[in-house]
This record gives C-alpha cells, structure tokens and sequence, in this order.
C-alpha cells in the first residue's frame, strides 16, 4: 500500500522532539511539547515504494524546524538504518527521521543537480547547484568496489562522495554556510575549503528565504585536527611519538582563507577598515557575555554550593581603553565565526581543509553574517589549542604548557607569513593587534564558561583557567 502524503502528515508524533540534539530550547521544553506540521512537499523519488517528504514543524515555543520524513515497513528496516520514529501508520508500516536515509540523500543530490523547484503546500523549495565551480576544486570523488565473480568484463560499484548537511532549526534567512561555500566557489585557486556543490532554499509563504541544506565534496582526510591534535598529544605524553600537526601550515591555511573571504565582490562581503562603530558594538556584545558567566556562576553556586569567580580584570574588554577614540584596528572581512580545530580537516596530503561555516550556532544570524575583524577567527583557534591541552593533561597528568606556547606562537608565525608574502595587511600592527586577540579570545572564554556551566559542568575548570590565566597576562603581549 503506497501512503498519500496526508495520511503521513496526520500520523506523524513529534511529542519527542525537545530530546533531540538538534532541539534548541531544552530547558523552555516543560511538560508535553506542543508541534504541529506548519508545510510540508513531497520530494521526487523513483524506485521508492512510499512517498518522501520534507516537512515544516512549528513547536508551541515558536520555534521552527525542517524534518524529512520516509515511511518503511519492517522487513525493510535494516535497509534504511536505525533512524528515529517519529509515527506509526499500520502495525507494520512506521514513519521515520529520513535525514540519513540513502533516497533522502538521493532526491536531495539530484534535484540540486537539476536547479530544480519543488512547490510545498505553501511555500517553494528550491535546490540551487554552486553558480561559479574554481578551476582547482576537484569533482566530488567516487568510492570505487569492484565486484567479483567471473564475467568477461570489468565491473566495478561506484558512489558519489559528498556531504550532505540537513539544517534543523530555522536560523532567520539564509545559512552563512551556504553563503560563504557558494561565494568561495568563485574564488580561482583557492582550495582550502570542501569543494561547495550546492544548497537547498525554503521560500516561506511570507518571501523569507531559510537555508534547508547544503552539499559540498567529501575530502579525503586522515581526521579532523581536534582529534589529532589530541591524540597526539597524549601519545606523545605517554611513549614519546605521536603525529604532530603541521600548525604553521594551518596559521598559513587560515590566511589565505581569511584573503579569499576579503576579495570576494558580492554583497555582504569584502573588505572595509574597522570604525568606531564595530568597536562598540564589540565591546558591548563583550560586557553581555562577561555578565551571562556571571549569572551563569551564580547559578551554579545556588545549585552546587561551590562559589567560584572569574578575575576582575576580565570583566571589561581589553579594548574598553580605546572607547573615544579613533585607533586603527585593520580590517573588517566575513570570518569563519566558529573556527576551532575540530573545524578543520587534515588532508591526506597534508593540507588543510577548513569546513563548517554557520558561525556561532547560538548567535542571531545577522550578527553571524556581519563584517569583523581576522582577530576572532585567530582567538577561536587559539582557545582551541588552550581546550586541547587541558584535554591531554586530564589524560597523561603532564603539564603541556610549553606545547600551547609554541604552537599558538607557530600558528600566528604562519599566518603572518601568508599574508606578508602576499603583501596584504588585515590586522593592525601593535598594541592594537595584541588588544583584538585579547578582547575576542577571552569573549570566546566567556561563552565557553556559560556553555559548559550549562551542557558540561566537568569541563567548566578548562575556560575557568583561561580566563584566570587572561586575567593574569592583560596588558601584555599576548601573540
């Protein structure tokens, strides 16, 4: 029996969906959550024997959220994985979270392919292939399987490899990732990205545009750089080897990305200097996270009974001291916005392939989206390399200080290389540029303590020393 799209629509139970990782207001979520199917389309799928949709839910807390759904029975269950159910049509027919299954994966790929447009029941999905392809990406790979047996040819099975990432919960227009990946697909020569292959586009009934999805080429890597980083780390520790970032290369890889986000002639990017505006909207969006870790600590006692502080000194942003002034503090450029090192790909050839560019997941997205300074890409790897070191020294009890040192010092000697072989200057020179990094490496310490007050307590110490080690070295030389 082939189900009609309604009769999927009345039998779907979304109850669960504040569990979800993807849910973003798990502590608003009390009692029974309330969702309801706002739109929904079917999309094209030949060979499937049920309909495959891509549905829009809207919780009682206003929020919104893209769910595909399939339908199986259960003797085809072990094809389609072990999903979330999410309803149950007949006693051997169930609905199920489609966002991993291979005719999701599919009808997504093909349809962007094709440039085409899918109408919803009030809206219109449109799936819109890279405009631009640079000439040194390569095509997305193939995973080749020969196939055995005797036959009088060759034959071999064969597979795209690409990335296909489903956004959950509506962001407020179009994902920074989609932008920056479609953007950076024109940039000639440059590869230090995931090949961008496309993005899927809800037009809501209203004329918004939301970010349903984005394709980019899988890269053949030996890992992402957190968990080598890591891994070498504590390896080192432990027996004296282990397999060492190259992290002048990555200082040298984030340049050139930051060089090509810079030439980029489309609107909402480029490149300007830093004005007395971004100077106080920066330091207010410090003070704001400065007082959420204070609230954020305050909780925690009343919770715990543990009292702990930050230092005053971090209270106020290193650049506080330039407020009236009118200092030269580089350029502004779309930046990554998120940049750590579980960002970042370790090629087989080992290069670099920076991935992920939604920006800070819980800021508004038009804050994601602005123009700001190298600075905050450059601190977010630098809390990136303090976060792998306290990992290690949990695991092997051995002080990896020196290591940070040395390995912030070679990032940032990398960096400035790039940029001065090319002959281009994104950040001031100092003290300016020593107040930048401080101001955004310890704001990104700020967020760490709330974020993990709230998800991790036991981690909490790893941001709680930074900023205790912050406060300590403000006013010095910090690169």
């Amino acid at each position: 029996m082939r189900l009609e799209p309604e009769q999927m629509i009345a039998a779907m139970g979304l109850s669960g969906l504040a569990s979800k990782r993807w849910f973003r207001q798990k502590l608003a979520a009390t009692g029974e959550l309330s969702v309801e199917v706002e739109d929904w389309a079917e999309l094209p799928c030949p060979g499937s024997p049920q309909p495959l949709l891509m549905t829009v839910v809207r919780t009682g807390l206003g929020d919104r959220y893209f769910v595909p759904v399939g339908a199986r029975t259960h003797t085809t269950a072990g094809d389609t994985g072990d999903f979330d159910l999410i309803g149950q049509v007949a006693p051997s027919l169930e609905l199920f979270d489609a966002a991993a299954s291979a005719d999701y994966v599919h009808a997504v790929v093909s349809l962007i392919e094709a440039g085409a447009a899918v109408p919803s029941l009030r809206g219109l999905l449109r799936f819109e292939p890279a405009s631009a392809v640079p000439t040194s990406a390569p095509p997305p790979a193939w995973s080749v399987r020969p196939q055995g047996g005797a036959y009088s040819n060759s034959v071999v099975f064969a597979e795209r490899r690409i990335v296909l990432k489903t956004f959950r919960g509506f962001s407020g227009g179009v994902n920074p990732e989609a932008e920056i990946g479609q953007a950076l697909a024109g940039v000639a020569g440059f590869s230090d990205v995931a090949p961008f292959i496309g993005h899927v586009v809800y037009e809501r009934p209203e004329g918004d545009r939301e970010s349903v999805a984005v394709v980019t080429a899988e890269v053949p890597s030996q890992g992402d750089a957190w968990e080598l980083t890591v891994a070498s780390l504590t390896s080192a520790a432990t027996n004296g080897a282990g397999r060492k970032i190259d992290m002048e290369g990555l200082g040298r890889a984030i340049a050139r990305l930051h060089v090509a986000l810079a030439s980029v002639e489309r609107p909402g990017f480029g490149r300007r200097q830093v004005g007395c505006d971004d100077l106080t909207a920066w330091i207010h969006a410090y003070e704001r996270h400065a007082q959420d870790a204070c609230r954020a600590l305050g909780a925690f006692y009343d919770m715990s009974g543990k009292c702990l502080d930050v230092p005053e000194a971090v209270l106020a942003s290193p650049l506080s001291r330039y407020m009236g002034s009118d200092p030269v503090m580089g350029s502004a450029i779309r930046c990554h916005g998120d940049l750590h090192l579980g960002q970042v790909l370790v090629r087989s050839d080992g290069g670099f392939s920076i991935i992920d560019f939604e920006g800070e997941p819980s800021a508004p997205v038009s804050a994601r989206k602005a123009l700001t300074s190298p600075a905050r890409d450059l601190a977010g790897m630098a809390r990136s390399l303090s976060y792998a070191r306290a990992v290690a020294e949990r695991a092997n009890g051995v002080s990896l200080a020196a290591w940070e040192r040395e390995a912030r010092e070679t990032l940032f000697r990398g960096y400035d290389a790039e940029l001065a072989e090319r002959g281009i200057e994104l950040l001031p020179p100092r003290p300016m540029r020593t107040a930048l990094i401080a101001h955004f490496e310890t704001e990104k310490a700020l967020y760490e303590l709330v974020y993990e007050l709230n998800n991790r307590p036991d981690w909490m110490e790893i941001p709680l020393a930074g900023l205790w080690a912050m406060g300590g070295a403000l006013g010095g030389e910090q690169t």
